[in-house]
Protein backbone atom coordinates (compact mmCIF):
# COMPACT_ATOMS: atom_id res chain seq x y z
CA UNK A 1 0.00 0.00 0.00
CA UNK A 2 2.94 2.16 0.57
CA UNK A 3 4.46 1.72 -2.46
CA UNK A 4 1.65 2.62 -4.49
CA UNK A 5 0.97 5.67 -2.81
CA UNK A 6 4.51 6.51 -2.74
CA UNK A 7 4.23 5.52 -6.83
CA UNK A 8 1.06 8.02 -6.93
CA UNK A 9 2.85 11.10 -5.23
CA UNK A 10 5.52 10.93 -8.05
CA UNK A 11 3.15 10.76 -10.77
CA UNK A 12 1.30 13.91 -9.30
CA UNK A 13 4.58 15.36 -8.65
CA UNK A 14 5.77 14.49 -12.35
CA UNK A 15 2.55 15.98 -13.86
CA UNK A 16 2.73 19.18 -11.73
CA UNK A 17 6.14 19.71 -12.83
CA UNK A 18 5.19 18.93 -16.34
CA UNK A 19 1.80 21.76 -16.35
CA UNK A 20 4.32 24.37 -14.79
CA UNK A 21 7.04 23.90 -17.25
CA UNK A 22 4.65 23.84 -19.92
CA UNK A 23 3.29 27.50 -18.25
CA UNK A 24 6.60 28.63 -18.04
CA UNK A 25 7.34 27.85 -21.53
CA UNK A 26 4.70 29.13 -22.70
CA UNK A 27 5.39 32.69 -20.74
CA UNK A 28 8.49 32.53 -22.58
CA UNK A 29 7.33 32.03 -25.53
CA UNK A 30 5.06 35.33 -24.80
CA UNK A 31 8.06 36.94 -23.96
CA UNK A 32 10.20 35.97 -26.90
CA UNK A 33 7.28 37.15 -29.12
CA UNK A 34 6.85 40.81 -27.36
CA UNK A 35 11.12 40.96 -27.84
CA UNK A 36 11.08 40.12 -31.47
CA UNK A 37 8.14 42.16 -32.16
CA UNK A 38 8.98 45.38 -30.03
CA UNK A 39 12.85 44.84 -32.73
CA UNK A 40 10.81 44.72 -35.64
CA UNK A 41 8.76 48.13 -34.60
CA UNK A 42 12.10 50.16 -33.30
CA UNK A 43 12.75 52.98 -34.92
CA UNK A 44 16.43 52.79 -33.80
CA UNK A 45 16.78 55.85 -32.45
CA UNK A 46 20.00 55.31 -29.59
CA UNK A 47 19.13 58.89 -27.68
CA UNK A 48 15.66 58.43 -27.08
CA UNK A 49 13.70 55.79 -25.13
CA UNK A 50 10.98 53.54 -26.23
CA UNK A 51 10.93 54.67 -29.82
CA UNK A 52 8.81 52.23 -32.51
CA UNK A 53 6.46 52.68 -34.89
CA UNK A 54 2.76 51.17 -35.50
CA UNK A 55 3.79 50.19 -39.11
CA UNK A 56 2.51 46.57 -40.58
CA UNK A 57 -0.26 46.18 -37.87
CA UNK A 58 -3.06 44.48 -39.19
CA UNK A 59 -6.18 45.83 -38.37
CA UNK A 60 -10.06 43.60 -38.75
CA UNK A 61 -10.45 44.33 -41.97
CA UNK A 62 -7.22 42.84 -43.31
CA UNK A 63 -5.38 46.52 -43.89
CA UNK A 64 -2.39 47.27 -42.38
CA UNK A 65 -0.93 50.50 -41.22
CA UNK A 66 1.50 51.87 -43.59
CA UNK A 67 5.51 51.98 -42.70
CA UNK A 68 6.24 54.74 -40.47
CA UNK A 69 2.93 57.30 -40.57
CA UNK A 70 2.80 57.00 -36.61
CA UNK A 71 5.47 56.91 -34.29
CA UNK A 72 5.68 56.99 -30.42
CA UNK A 73 8.33 57.68 -28.36
CA UNK A 74 9.11 59.10 -24.95
CA UNK A 75 10.14 62.64 -24.56
CA UNK A 76 12.89 64.20 -27.13
CA UNK A 77 14.86 66.39 -25.13
CA UNK A 78 17.66 63.92 -25.09
CA UNK A 79 17.39 63.84 -28.85
CA UNK A 80 20.57 63.49 -30.84
CA UNK A 81 21.70 65.53 -34.11
CA UNK A 82 21.71 62.14 -35.90
CA UNK A 83 18.43 60.97 -34.49
CA UNK A 84 16.59 64.18 -35.59
CA UNK A 85 18.00 63.76 -38.81
CA UNK A 86 17.33 60.24 -38.83
CA UNK A 87 13.37 61.18 -38.21
CA UNK A 88 13.14 64.43 -40.48
CA UNK A 89 14.92 62.37 -43.57
CA UNK A 90 14.05 59.24 -43.31
CA UNK A 91 10.91 59.25 -41.55
CA UNK A 92 9.82 62.44 -43.09
CA UNK A 93 8.71 63.23 -39.46
CA UNK A 94 5.73 66.29 -39.63
CA UNK A 95 4.07 66.94 -36.15
CA UNK A 96 4.96 66.07 -33.10
CA UNK A 97 2.51 66.03 -29.88
CA UNK A 98 3.28 66.48 -26.64
CA UNK A 99 1.05 65.03 -24.07
CA UNK A 100 3.43 66.23 -20.91
CA UNK A 101 2.61 69.14 -18.59
CA UNK A 102 3.67 72.52 -18.71
CA UNK A 103 6.46 71.81 -15.65
CA UNK A 104 7.59 68.87 -17.45
CA UNK A 105 7.67 70.45 -20.70
CA UNK A 106 9.63 73.28 -19.25
CA UNK A 107 12.02 71.41 -17.69
CA UNK A 108 13.28 69.31 -20.46
CA UNK A 109 11.93 70.45 -23.44
CA UNK A 110 11.28 68.55 -26.71
CA UNK A 111 14.55 69.35 -29.46
CA UNK A 112 13.28 71.20 -32.27
CA UNK A 113 13.44 70.32 -35.72
CA UNK A 114 13.16 72.43 -39.13
CA UNK A 115 9.58 71.27 -40.62
CA UNK A 116 8.61 69.78 -37.61
CA UNK A 117 5.73 71.65 -36.23
CA UNK A 118 5.68 70.96 -32.07
CA UNK A 119 2.25 70.84 -30.22
CA UNK A 120 2.00 70.76 -26.12
CA UNK A 121 -1.38 69.84 -25.00
CA UNK A 122 -1.14 68.01 -21.19
CA UNK A 123 -3.74 65.31 -20.47
CA UNK A 124 -2.83 65.36 -16.63
CA UNK A 125 -5.55 67.13 -15.24
CA UNK A 126 -6.39 69.46 -12.17
CA UNK A 127 -7.43 67.95 -8.02
CA UNK A 128 -10.52 70.40 -8.23
CA UNK A 129 -11.78 68.26 -11.74
CA UNK A 130 -14.25 65.84 -11.85
CA UNK A 131 -12.53 62.27 -12.47
CA UNK A 132 -9.11 63.46 -11.01
CA UNK A 133 -9.88 61.16 -8.04
CA UNK A 134 -9.03 58.09 -9.55
CA UNK A 135 -6.58 56.07 -10.41
CA UNK A 136 -3.69 56.97 -12.71
CA UNK A 137 -5.17 54.92 -15.97
CA UNK A 138 -8.92 56.07 -15.35
CA UNK A 139 -7.48 60.05 -14.04
CA UNK A 140 -5.40 59.94 -17.91
CA UNK A 141 -8.96 59.39 -19.27
CA UNK A 142 -12.07 60.99 -17.29
CA UNK A 143 -10.86 64.41 -16.95
CA UNK A 144 -12.05 67.23 -19.02
CA UNK A 145 -8.48 68.12 -19.21
CA UNK A 146 -7.67 64.86 -20.25
CA UNK A 147 -10.75 64.41 -23.03
CA UNK A 148 -9.44 67.84 -24.36
CA UNK A 149 -5.89 66.95 -24.47
CA UNK A 150 -7.08 63.85 -26.39
CA UNK A 151 -8.82 65.55 -28.94
CA UNK A 152 -6.49 67.87 -29.66
CA UNK A 153 -4.07 64.90 -30.40
CA UNK A 154 -7.07 63.72 -32.88
CA UNK A 155 -6.71 67.29 -34.59
CA UNK A 156 -2.87 67.27 -34.82
CA UNK A 157 -2.89 63.90 -36.00
CA UNK A 158 -5.87 64.79 -38.96
CA UNK A 159 -4.07 68.10 -39.82
CA UNK A 160 -0.94 65.63 -40.71
CA UNK A 161 -1.70 64.97 -44.28
CA UNK A 162 1.50 63.85 -45.11
CA UNK A 163 4.50 62.53 -43.32
CA UNK A 164 4.99 61.31 -39.73
CA UNK A 165 2.90 61.67 -36.77
CA UNK A 166 4.89 61.45 -33.38
CA UNK A 167 3.63 61.41 -29.96
CA UNK A 168 5.30 61.40 -26.91
CA UNK A 169 5.27 61.96 -22.90
CA UNK A 170 7.99 61.62 -20.26
CA UNK A 171 8.72 57.74 -21.16
CA UNK A 172 6.30 56.89 -24.00
CA UNK A 173 4.38 54.33 -22.06
CA UNK A 174 1.30 55.40 -19.76
CA UNK A 175 -0.12 58.65 -21.45
CA UNK A 176 1.61 57.35 -24.72
CA UNK A 177 0.33 54.10 -24.38
CA UNK A 178 -3.08 55.34 -23.79
CA UNK A 179 -3.36 57.38 -26.75
CA UNK A 180 -1.95 54.97 -28.51
CA UNK A 181 -4.47 52.61 -27.43
CA UNK A 182 -7.36 55.43 -29.35
CA UNK A 183 -5.47 55.45 -32.35
CA UNK A 184 -4.91 51.81 -32.71
CA UNK A 185 -8.39 51.42 -32.11
CA UNK A 186 -9.68 54.62 -34.40
CA UNK A 187 -7.90 52.47 -36.80
CA UNK A 188 -9.86 48.98 -36.51
CA UNK A 189 -7.73 47.19 -34.48
CA UNK A 190 -8.92 44.37 -32.40
CA UNK A 191 -8.13 44.28 -28.50
CA UNK A 192 -5.68 41.24 -28.37
CA UNK A 193 -2.97 43.42 -30.68
CA UNK A 194 -4.25 46.53 -29.01
CA UNK A 195 -2.66 44.72 -25.86
CA UNK A 196 0.09 43.69 -27.54
CA UNK A 197 1.13 46.54 -28.67
CA UNK A 198 0.38 48.04 -25.11
CA UNK A 199 3.32 45.74 -23.37
CA UNK A 200 5.96 46.32 -26.09
CA UNK A 201 7.14 48.53 -23.69
CA UNK A 202 8.47 45.75 -21.14
CA UNK A 203 10.43 44.36 -24.10
CA UNK A 204 11.93 47.48 -24.07
CA UNK A 205 12.52 48.26 -20.93
CA UNK A 206 14.35 44.57 -20.21
CA UNK A 207 16.33 45.55 -22.99
CA UNK A 208 17.20 49.45 -22.09
CA UNK A 209 16.44 49.61 -18.33
CA UNK A 210 18.91 52.62 -17.81
CA UNK A 211 17.24 55.17 -19.68
CA UNK A 212 15.81 57.99 -17.79
CA UNK A 213 12.17 57.71 -16.64
CA UNK A 214 12.42 54.26 -18.38
CA UNK A 215 9.76 51.58 -16.25
CA UNK A 216 7.21 48.69 -17.08
CA UNK A 217 3.81 49.05 -17.95
CA UNK A 218 0.96 46.47 -16.33
CA UNK A 219 -1.74 44.36 -17.89
CA UNK A 220 -3.87 45.38 -14.91
CA UNK A 221 -3.70 48.94 -16.10
CA UNK A 222 -4.57 48.42 -19.53
CA UNK A 223 -7.89 46.62 -18.54
CA UNK A 224 -8.56 49.28 -16.13
CA UNK A 225 -8.57 51.76 -18.59
CA UNK A 226 -10.46 49.30 -21.53
CA UNK A 227 -12.76 48.29 -18.88
CA UNK A 228 -13.65 52.43 -17.49
CA UNK A 229 -13.95 52.84 -21.30
CA UNK A 230 -16.27 50.18 -22.01
CA UNK A 231 -18.40 51.01 -18.88
CA UNK A 232 -18.87 54.42 -19.68
CA UNK A 233 -18.66 54.46 -23.40
CA UNK A 234 -19.19 50.97 -24.75
CA UNK A 235 -15.46 50.62 -25.95
CA UNK A 236 -12.31 52.24 -26.63
CA UNK A 237 -13.32 53.51 -30.00
CA UNK A 238 -16.73 54.68 -28.32
CA UNK A 239 -14.25 57.05 -25.95
CA UNK A 240 -12.58 58.23 -28.96
CA UNK A 241 -15.88 59.01 -30.99
CA UNK A 242 -18.77 60.05 -27.95
CA UNK A 243 -16.21 60.95 -25.02
CA UNK A 244 -13.70 63.05 -27.31
CA UNK A 245 -15.95 63.81 -30.12
CA UNK A 246 -14.07 62.83 -33.47
CA UNK A 247 -17.09 61.97 -35.83
CA UNK A 248 -17.35 58.76 -38.45
CA UNK A 249 -16.00 60.91 -40.60
CA UNK A 250 -13.17 61.72 -39.44
CA UNK A 251 -12.08 58.12 -38.47
CA UNK A 252 -12.57 57.28 -42.25
CA UNK A 253 -10.29 60.20 -43.42
CA UNK A 254 -7.69 58.69 -40.50
CA UNK A 255 -7.64 54.61 -42.02
CA UNK A 256 -7.74 55.96 -45.60
CA UNK A 257 -4.33 58.16 -45.24
CA UNK A 258 -2.87 55.75 -42.88
CA UNK A 259 -4.06 52.08 -43.67
CA UNK A 260 -3.26 50.08 -47.06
Amino acid sequence: MKRILALLLIIVLALSFGVCSAFADDESAVDQELRELAEKQSLGLASVWNDRQLGGYEMADGRHIKDVVLLRSGFLYTLSEEDADTLCNKYHLKTVFDLRNEGEVNARPDVQMPGVTNIACTVYGTKDEEGFDNPVYIRYLATGTAKAGYKKLFDAWLATEDGAFLWHCKSGKDRTGLSGMMILAALGADEDLILKDFLLTNAVFEAEPDFEGAGAVKEEDFHLAVDYMKETYGSILGYVTDGLGVTEEEIETLRNRCLE
